[in-house]
């Protein structure tokens, strides 16, 4: 009866380490994906300040020729 008790313990054992390890790799690939949105709008807003940068870069140029007819400093 022994060899029942132990054959049933190991079962439940590896039955509950199958669901923690399946617990985990869920969470290792929704950070996964949680990772690459950030990285993502990360792309983006680098893309934006450049962008906005060579806009501020040319808008002072504009104004360094007299483009605008203001006076330049």
């Amino acid at each position: 009866m022994e060899t029942g008790w132990s054959a049933l313990a190991v079962a439940m054992i590896t039955a509950l380490g199958g669901v923690i390890v399946a617990l985990i790799q869920r969470g290792r690939r929704e950070n996964k994906d949680d990772h690459a949105v950030v990285l993502g709008a990360l792309r983006h807003a680098v893309d934006v300040i450049h962008r906005v940068d060579d806009k501020l870069d040319q808008h002072i140029d504009d104004h360094e020729e007299g483009r605008y007819g203001g006076s330049t400093k």
